[in-house]
Parts: C-alpha cells; sequence; structure tokens
C-alpha cells in the first residue's frame, strides 16, 4: 500500500462519514504514512476537528486480531 491510496481512503470513505459531523477520532497504528498529520488533514473536511491517535509498535496483535489474522494467511500464501 501506498501513501497515495491514503489520500484516495480518506477522500472517498473516511471524509464522506464525517460530512455531517464537527469532530472524529481516526485511530492508526505505526505505518509511516500515517504520520504525515499534514497530509491526513488535507484530506478531511474543512473545520473538522479530527484528533490522531496513534497505535504503539509492537500492540498490533492486540488490538487489531482480525488484522494479524488476514496478513499471516496472505504472507502464508504469497510464500506458496
Amino acid at each position: 500500500m501506498e501513501k497515495r491510496h491514503l489520500g484516495l481512503w480518506l477522500d472517498n470513505v473516511f471524509a464522506k462519514q464525517l460530512e455531517f459531523k464537527n469532530d472524529a477520532v481516526l485511530m492508526v497504528d505505526s505505518w509511516t504514512a500515517f504520520k504525515d498529520i499534514d497530509y491526513i488533514q488535507a484530506h478531511c473536511p474543512v473545520g473538522l476537528d479530527l484528533r490522531i491517535r496513534n497505535i504503539p509498535p509492537g500492540v498490533t496483535s492486540m488490538v487489531q486480531p482480525l488484522d494479524v489474522h488476514f496478513f499471516k494467511m496472505w504472507k502464508t500464501f504469497q510464500r506458496a
């Protein structure tokens, strides 16, 4: 996944869910693209009070078990 994919998701999914909202919280992991706060805010509706919270590195398996499960299967598939 590339940073531009994040922009597409923010524009076409995240922002559309916030059209009539004043504030939102976005929880993200430690992927490099999520560290560019200005980039994320540029893709959000004007006037939105966006709070970004980071999931600390190393705890993905505890807070994103489906993500871990899916990627384990995907990596096994890729190696075959």
